[in-house]
C-alpha cells in the first residue's frame, strides 16, 4: 500500500460541484462514492479550471479535531463517557498571486471581461468542487466546497485569498476524498 505525507501542493482545480457518481457512497466503503475514473473525467471537463499561481507559502490544509464532551462519574470523579457532536471542519486555504478577471469573478463573484472586473453588490454563496494535488501524488477532493474569497495584500501585491470548506454534498458522495494520482492516471479515459 503506497504511503504519502501530503506534502505541499502541486496543482489546484475547481469547477461545478459534482452532480453524480456511478456508485452511491456508503460510509467507510472505499469501493463506493467518487471513483478514480470519475475524478479523471472531472479534471478533463472544459468547465474545470486550474489555478495557475499559488502565492509562495499560503497553501494550507487543515482537518480540525472533533469537539468532544466528556461526562464524569460523580462517584469517582473520572470520565466514563465521551460524545462527539461536531466532527470538525476540513478546510483548504491558498492565495492566488497572479490571475485574470475571469478567475477573480469565478471565486469572488461579480462580473468579468478581459479588461474589467465588477465586484458584486451582495455576497452570494458559492459551492464548487475543489481538487488539490499534493507534491507526493495524492488528490484531496472536496466534491462540494463552500468557497469564500477576497482580495488581500501579500508582498505588495493584491492576491485572491481563497478558503474552501468541505460541505455535505447534494448527492451520495463523500464530503472529502483522497485519491492516489496513480489510480487516476491508470483509470479508463472518460
Amino acid at each position: 500500500m503506497p504511503e504519502i505525507s501530503g506534502i505541499g501542493v502541486k496543482k489546484i482545480y475547481y469547477g461545478l460541484a459534482l452532480s453524480t457518481v456511478a456508485t452511491p457512497y456508503v460510509d467507510g466503503d472505499t469501493t463506493t462514492g467518487l471513483s478514480p475514473s470519475e475524478l479523471k473525467a472531472f479534471l478533463a471537463l472544459d468547465t474545470t479550471k486550474q489555478v495557475k499561481n499559488v502565492h509562495e507559502n499560503n497553501w494550507n490544509y487543515e482537518k480540525s479535531l472533533p469537539s468532544k464532551s466528556y461526562y464524569k462519574n460523580k462517584l469517582t470523579g473520572k470520565n466514563y463517557r465521551g460524545s462527539t457532536d461536531d466532527p470538525g471542519d476540513s478546510v483548504i486555504t491558498f492565495s492566488i498571486g497572479k490571475y485574470d478577471f475571469e478567475t477573480k469573478a469565478a471565486l469572488e463573484g461579480g462580473g468579468a471581461s478581459d479588461t474589467k472586473y465588477s465586484a458584486p453588490d451582495q455576497y452570494t454563496p458559492l459551492s464548487l468542487t475543489l481538487v488539490a494535488l499534493t507534491e507526493d501524488g495524492c488528490y484531496i477532493v472536496y466534491p462540494k466546497a463552500d468557497i469564500v474569497a477576497g482580495g488581500v495584500t501579500t508582498d505588495d501585491a493584491v492576491a485572491i485569498s481563497v478558503q474552501a470548506t468541505a460541505l455535505e454534498p447534494d448527492i451520495a458522495i463523500e464530503s472529502e476524498a483522497w485519491v492516489m494520482k496513480s489510480a487516476v492516471d491508470a483509470a479508463a479515459n472518460p
